[in-house]
């Protein structure tokens, strides 16, 4: 029996890539720890991915995660386990994928059948968890002020003035988080996305279309204070950012106030929430038996 120790789940989050079509991608991303440091990360397509599957990106993926979180504590990228899971024509197969490392990013996944992993869990009560009982909430469901910003991400924490405001003062800090252009970057694909809704409806393609068409139009109608209108394919990636916002759902978690806090996401809810972008979210059920 394939057993996973510590909490359950020590941390859970939807993930995003880029896919093969320069579609976003996104998959569902569960981090299990105990006392030794070699972290069991679990991953799965997310129900609504139409970008390219995560069986096909899974070494990108791996490598994105690993930089995020791994790479500062120099630990061994071999020591990481990775599995992966799939349910297919009503069965549930479970994966162990062993990756080499070359050159900084994992390459050559190796896939190895394993029976369903029995979750040692580090509670004394046992606690449910079910993807399929999922569902989306509108977004009076949440409070936009209760983003869960952890120390140092957000401009408004540090400065005391979100950097969307007028009289929002810049600052260097052009690659965190808390810095002055970060959000007023993403509030720039805010606005191509709604343009870009605009045009389309509610048909937006899941791929950047071949016919331009539609960059023009975002060009003719331009008028966002926080920077000029992207190049193409930037900005439909910003545009795929901003769909998964809208249209997929953030994920989240219900406090005991009845509350819906994010848990991923939260720079684009809180700039789509500014812009008049309507913010799913997606809340799993949690509750112990």
């Amino acid at each position: 029996m394939y057993l996973i120790r510590g909490e359950w789940p020590h941390y859970r989050f939807s993930w995003p890539y880029l896919g093969n079509d320069r579609s976003m991608g996104h998959c569902d991303v569960e981090v299990f720890a105990d006392g030794q440091p070699r972290p069991i990360i679990v991953l799965r397509d997310a129900p609504s991915n139409r970008s390219t599957s995560l069986t096909n990106a899974f070494e990108w993926v791996c490598t994105s995660l690993y930089r995020a979180f791994f790479d500062k504590w120099n630990l061994d990228p071999q020591r990481v386990q990775w599995l992966h899971w799939q349910e297919l024509d009503g069965e549930i197969e479970w994966y162990e994928v062993t990756l080499e490392f070359q050159y900084g990013a994992y390459a050559n996944p190796d896939w190895k059948p394993i029976e369903e992993p029995q979750i040692v869990r580090a509670v004394s009560e046992q606690a449910s968890y079910s993807w399929k009982t999922r569902q989306v909430l509108l977004p009076q469901d949440f409070d936009p002020e209760n983003f869960a910003f952890a120390p140092g991400e957000c401009h408004k924490a540090a400065a005391g003035k979100c950097s969307l405001s007028g009289d929002a003062i810049p600052d260097l800090n052009y690659g965190e988080e808390s810095g002055y252009p970060y959000c007023r970057g993403l509030a720039v694909y805010a606005h191509a996305w709604i343009l870009t809704k605009n045009y389309f409806g509610d048909d937006i393609p899941e791929e950047c279309p071949q016919d331009l068409a539609w960059h023009e139009f975002l060009i003719q109608r331009w008028n966002s204070p926080y920077g000029g209108v992207p190049g193409p394919d930037d900005a439909w990636r910003g545009i795929s950012l901003f769909a998964a916002v809208n249209m997929h759902g953030l994920s989240g978690s219900r406090n005991e106030n009845g509350l819906v806090l994010l848990n991923d996401g939260c720079h684009r809810a809180c700039v789509a929430s500014r812009l008049g972008i309507p913010v799913a979210t997606v809340v799993a059920d949690e509750t112990n038996h």
